[in-house]
C-alpha cells in the first residue's frame, strides 16, 4: 500500500489543525485577535477541519488568514468584513501566498467553504510563516549538569520531587486508605500533626514509600488547613464550551427527571383516554358493519347507475370527436369562403375605380400637346429650309447673269 492510500491519511487534517492552533497560541492570539472584535472567538482543536457552520467559520478564516499576514510584515491589508465578495477575499489572500512563494493547489470554491483541506494548508503555511518571521519557536528542554560541591541541595530537591511522583503514581491505589468526610468533617487515619520534614524524609525506594501517610497522626484542623492551602494550587480551569455534550448532561438529566415525573402523573389519563378510544373505535367499526349491510342493496343499484352512466360517456365522447371534426371542416371552409369574398371585393373596387382612365386621358392629352408642338416645330424647320434653298437659287441665278 503507498503512503497516500494509508486509512491514516484522513486523519491528517485533525493533526494539521492541532499544530495550527498550538502556532496560533505561540503568537499568543487569544490577546491580540481575539479582542479586536466581538465576533471573532477561540477556535477549538478541530474547528476547520469539518464544514459546522461554514458561513462563520469563512469569515473567521478569512480574519484569521489576514492577521497572521500582518504577523509576517503585510501591515496594508485590512481585514474583510462579513458581507465581502469572498472571490475577491481569496484572492487576495492567494496573492500574498504567491508572493511568499506558497503553492496552494486548491480552487476558490474549496476554500469558499471555510473548512478542508484548503484552508487547513493556507493557515498551516501561515502560521508557519509567522512564527518564523516573529523568531518564535519551540525549544528542547536543557538539562542542567548538577554541582559536585552542592550535594546537600540536590538532595533536597530530589527528595521533594520523588515523594510527588510515587504518591501521583499510587494515588488510585491508596484512594480508599484515606478518605475526608466533608460532609462531618471527620478524617480516617489522621490523627497526628503534619510533619513536613517527616514527609521529606520519606525514602523513595522503600517498599511501601506511603505508609508514613498512612500511618500519620496528624490532627484533623491541621490537616484540612493545609488542604485549603494547596487546593488553589491544584485548580484547573477548564473553558467551558456551548458544544460539548458534557456540559449539558446535568441538564439532560434534570429533563429526563421531568419527563419520567410528568409521566407517572399522566400514564392513568392515557390509558383511559386508550380505553375510551379504543371503545369508541368498535363501535364505529360495528355501526359501519350495520350501514353497510342496510346499504348494500343501494349501492349494487349505484354501481349500476355508474356503469350506464360511464357508457354514456364513452359515446358522447365519441360522438363530441365526430362534431369537432366537422366544425374543424366548416372553419376551414368558412375561411376559403371570406379569402374569395376579399378577393372578388378587390377585384370589384378595381374595376369601379376612375382613376386610371383619368391617368389614361391625362396621358393621352400630353401626347396630343406634344404633337402639336413636334408639327409647329417641323413647320418652322421647314420653313427655314425653304427660304435657304430660294436664298441659294436666287444667288446661283445672279451669278450666271452676271
Amino acid at each position: 500500500m503507498e503512503l497516500n492510500d494509508s486509512p491514516a491519511r484522513e486523519f491528517d487534517s485533525y493533526s494539521t489543525n492541532e499544530a495550527i492552533l498550538e502556532r496560533l497560541q505561540l503568537l499568543d492570539y487569544e490577546k491580540e485577535f481575539v479582542k479586536l472584535k466581538d465576533s471573532f472567538k477561540p477556535i477549538s482543536r478541530h474547528y476547520f477541519v469539518k464544514s459546522t457552520n461554514s458561513g462563520e467559520q469563512f469569515f473567521l478564516f478569512t480574519n484569521l488568514a489576514v492577521w497572521l499576514m500582518k504577523k509576517c510584515g503585510e501591515q496594508g491589508l485590512e481585514y474583510p468584513q462579513e458581507f465581502d465578495d469572498p472571490n475577491s477575499t481569496i484572492s487576495k489572500i492567494l496573492a500574498v501566498l504567491k508572493a511568499e512563494d506558497i503553492p496552494v493547489d486548491y480552487s476558490i470554491s474549496a476554500i469558499k467553504k471555510g473548512s478542508g483541506a484548503g484552508c487547513l494548508h493556507i493557515l498551516n503555511e501561515l502560521s508557519s510563516l509567522a512564527v518564523r518571521k516573529n523568531n518564535l519557536g519551540f525549544s528542547r528542554f536543557e538539562v542542567v549538569e548538577s554541582d559536585p560541591n552542592d550535594e546537600n541541595g540536590d538532595a533536597d530537591e530530589n527528595d521533594v520531587a520523588d515523594p510527588a511522583e510515587i504518591t501521583a503514581e499510587q494515588f488510585d491505589e491508596d484512594e480508599n486508605e484515606s478518605v475526608v468526610d466533608e460532609d462531618v468533617g471527620e478524617a480516617t487515619q489522621f490523627d497526628a500533626a503534619f510533619d513536613e520534614g517527616a514527609l521529606l524524609s520519606i525514602n523513595p525506594n522503600s517498599e511501601k514509600p506511603l505508609d508514613y501517610l498512612v500511618a500519620n497522626d496528624a490532627q484533623v484542623p491541621q490537616f484540612r488547613a493545609e488542604v485549603e492551602r494547596a487546593t488553589p494550587q491544584l485548580k484547573i480551569t477548564v473553558r467551558a464550551d456551548a458544544k460539548d455534550w458534557r456540559s449539558h448532561i446535568e441538564q439532560m438529566n434534570k429533563q429526563l427527571q421531568a419527563i419520567k415525573t410528568n409521566f407517572n402523573q399522566a400514564k392513568p389519563f392515557l390509558i383511559e383516554t386508550q380505553k375510551e378510544i379504543t371503545e369508541s373505535t368498535q363501535r364505529i367499526e360495528a355501526r359501519e358493519r350495520h350501514i353497510n349491510q342496510q346499504l348494500s342493496s343501494l349501492l349494487g343499484q349505484y354501481r349500476t347507475i355508474q356503469d350506464r352512466i360511464a357508457e354514456k360517456s364513452e359515446q358522447y365522447r365519441e360522438a363530441s370527436g365526430g362534431i369537432t371534426m366537422r366544425t374543424e371542416q366548416l372553419q376551414n371552409l368558412g375561411e376559403e369562403v371570406d379569402q374569395l369574398k376579399l378577393q372578388i371585393e378587390e377585384q370589384g373596387a378595381k374595376n369601379n375605380d376612375a382613376a386610371p382612365l383619368i391617368r389614361i386621358k391625362q396621358a393621352i392629352q400630353k401626347l396630343e400637346n406634344q404633337i402639336v408642338a413636334l408639327s409647329i416645330q417641323s413647320s418652322v424647320l421647314e420653313q427655314a429650309l425653304f427660304s435657304r434653298r430660294i436664298r441659294s437659287m436666287n444667288i446661283s441665278n445672279f451669278s450666271v447673269d452676271f
